[in-house]
């Protein structure tokens, strides 16, 4: 092969790595703000415990 075609491949290669993360990423985002609002939106980690502390 010649080094025209390998830098091609890596650059194909590097193409399929970024988009496929990219397409991770906003699925991610979209299934966890789906989430939230089926979970009425609030933040879980905010909430107080039964003595009043807020806890995480």
């Amino acid at each position: 092969m010649s080094g025209t075609t390998m830098l091609v491949i890596a650059l194909v290669g590097l193409l399929v790595v970024m988009f496929g993360g990219l397409a991770l990423a906003v699925g991610l985002g979209l299934l966890t703000r789906r989430r939230q609002r089926l979970d009425g939106g609030e933040d879980r980690g905010a909430q107080p415990d039964s003595g009043g502390t807020a806890f995480k």
